[in-house]
């Protein structure tokens, strides 16, 4: 499976008009995948993540995308506490 590494894809609408979240990981715009506070992973990556191995050549792109987000969601935590 290869990542797209830049760039994003028209965003896809949904049927109420709203558009799709786009993934932390691909940054394509999905409508199925997991909610981590306000971050989305879609399938594709979700399965992509299960599956990777340290010899994958995507695999320090994922850890450095999941690390992102973490961040993100670490720093968006602890400011809500504050």
């Amino acid at each position: 499976m290869a990542l797209r590494k830049g760039g994003l894809k028209p965003v896809e609408r949904r049927a109420d008009g709203d558009a799709a979240p786009a993934c932390f990981v691909c940054g394509r715009q999905r409508e199925q995948g997991i909610a981590l506070m306000h971050a989305f992973l879609c399938e594709s990556c979700e399965g992509h993540i299960i599956v990777a191995d340290v010899s994958d050549g995507d695999y320090d792109f994922l850890v450095q995308r999941v690390t992102a987000c973490w961040r993100t969601l670490s720093g968006e935590a602890a400011g809500a506490k504050a």
